[in-house]
């Protein structure tokens, strides 16, 4: 009769590998698609499409984004090295 093979590890991260996948995904997004809707506002004000407002409010919104995601990233990056001991 086989053993089942034991494991000496999970096959699954732990809760801090779980955040920090999930934030650097969020992160990832932010940095692909804020410079995008930034790209995407900037030619409809100059094609007379919105008003330069909305274009303005686009990039700030865009913008506040992606150095929110940022920031939030570099607090879990934080958070890692020095739970690591300060790699």
């Amino acid at each position: 009769m086989q053993t089942p093979p034991t494991l000496t590890h999970s096959p699954l991260p732990d809760a801090t590998g779980v955040a920090e996948t999930a934030q650097a995904r969020r992160a990832s997004l932010a940095v692909g698609l804020a410079p995008l809707a930034v790209l995407l506002g900037f030619t409809a004000v100059v094609g007379g499409w919105i008003e330069p407002d909305i274009g303005l409010a686009v990039f700030a919104a865009s913008t506040t984004w992606l150095v929110y995601e940022m920031y939030r990233y570099q607090r879990v990056v934080d958070t890692l090295a020095d739970d690591a001991g300060g790699l």
